[in-house]
């Protein structure tokens, strides 16, 4: 089988497509060691050097604007996986219709119902997926994937090993993914290390070359998957962006206070919320935000920490993408 992988990343777009279609392709790799991959992503330097640091091989590439490229992939193509915030109907139809003997099996992974995408598999891996209205969307016998069965983990996170939770908040961990600038999360830690002695601060940013120093504070960039893993695992309590890496956060168990950053970000947090596996802070533009993460730490009981932790850990099997690249298998076999 060979899959054609079209994504994006980097700047506010953030790291969670294509750390999902790392994660699928690992996945699918799995389940048929001879898949090939052509994986195309539309990338910033900051994106690239994420892919670097997770061993995946990719074509860095406008392939929305470069539109023209995209015939010579498809021709070998069997599926097409498209994860994109910025690709129009236009451009899904295109794929599913070339003038080649065979069509591929067309993918679309989508967050919040953006488009009514003309294609043969729709999965929207969420804690939220199912409850979403696609079936009046539904057409030509096109299928889909909804909801925790199928949320898409990279590797490492398939099966983590229990969280332990510390009597006492000794680390905190804060990562916004690709959305934020790194003064944001400096601005909060600035300000829990005047409410809290003792705690030391640990940023996943992504970021190189940022040189302002700050005690007890330590700045990570382009962590391997298994080292992202561990720090998470090492730490005990976690600010997050409402983006992929929450469901990282969640399938690992540390207890996490969410903050949202974009519109594809608050249902994931919402529903979270609603399912006690995080608490919700609110959007980032709310003024008083680092009062509220200082109030909800506070609250952050040995015994609220240990029922997050319990509850995120069961909330959903971490074999969701080998659900996905399974029924991927599937469909692509049969004849179009």
């Amino acid at each position: 089988m060979n899959v054609l992988v079209l994504t994006e990343g980097g700047g506010k777009l953030g790291l969670g497509h294509l750390s999902r279609c790392i994660a699928l392709k690992q996945a699918i790799t799995e389940l048929l060691p001879t898949a090939d991959f052509d994986f195309i992503a539309d990338t910033d330097k900051q994106a690239q050097n994420f892919l670097r640091s997770q061993n995946t091989n990719s074509l860095s590439l406008d392939w929305l604007r470069h539109k023209s490229r995209i015939p010579h992939f498809l021709e070998k193509a069997n599926v097409v996986i498209v994860d994109s915030y910025r690709a129009p109907v236009s451009f899904y139809r295109a794929l599913g219709n070339p003038k080649y003997k065979r069509r591929p099996l067309v993918v679309a992974i989508d967050d919040y119902q953006r488009i009514d995408y003309p294609v043969d598999l729709v999965i929207n891996p969420s804690i939220y997926g199912d409850s979403l209205n696609y079936a009046a969307e539904s057409h030509n016998g096109m299928k889909f994937l909804l909801g925790k069965k199928y949320i898409i983990l990279r590797k490492e996170f398939w099966n983590p090993a229990q969280k332990k939770i510390r009597k006492k908040i000794r680390d905190i961990l804060i990562t916004f993914g690709g959305t934020v600038d790194i003064k944001f999360a400096m601005g909060i830690v600035h300000f829990l290390s005047d409410k809290f002695s003792g705690i030391n601060y640990h940023i996943i940013a992504n970021v190189r070359g940022y040189t302002k120093k700050y005690s007890r504070c330590k700045i990570y960039s382009a962590l391997s998957a298994q080292e992202t893993r561990d720090l998470m695992a090492s730490c005990d309590l976690c600010i997050s962006a409402g983006g992929q890496t929450l469901y990282e956060l969640i399938k690992v168990g540390i207890p996490t206070i969410g903050i949202c950053f974009a519109r594809n970000q608050y249902l994931n947090l919402r529903t979270a919320q609603k399912q006690n596996l995080v608490t919700f802070a609110g959007w980032s533009y709310h003024k008083g935000l680092s009062i509220l993460i200082h109030t909800l730490i506070i609250g952050m009981d040995y015994k609220k920490r240990m029922s997050l932790s319990r509850r995120s850990r069961n909330c959903f099997a971490g074999n969701g993408a080998f659900q996905v690249a399974k029924e991927i298998s599937r469909l692509s076999a049969l004849d179009r």
